[in-house]
């Protein structure tokens, strides 16, 4: 649906993506997995999403910590908890 050009410039409309991207299908795609790395062509059909799309995401992912890439693989960053593995004894 267009919207006014006025309406453009001051964003008076509904956005349709998220700015979370911690929730994006590819994201979760990927730490789902998080055993493996895999290339766009796999990611795409593991979310049935365009590659064009896979690869911007891709971009903003990397530069947000959420994925590494080592061409032509790319893999979710897992992030681990440090747990101290002696306990007290009282």
């Amino acid at each position: 649906m267009a919207i006014t050009r006025n309406n453009f410039h001051n964003g008076k409309f509904k956005k349709r993506t998220t700015t979370d991207r911690t929730m994006h299908p590819v994201v979760k795609f990927l730490r789902k997995n998080h055993r493996n790395a895999f290339t766009v062509k796999e990611i795409a059909d593991g979310t049935k999403m365009k590659q064009e799309t896979i690869r911007s995401l891709l971009a903003k992912a990397r530069k947000d910590g959420l994925v590494e890439h080592t061409a032509p693989y790319f893999i979710a960053v897992v992030k681990t908890h440090n747990r101290s593995k002696s306990k007290k004894r009282k």
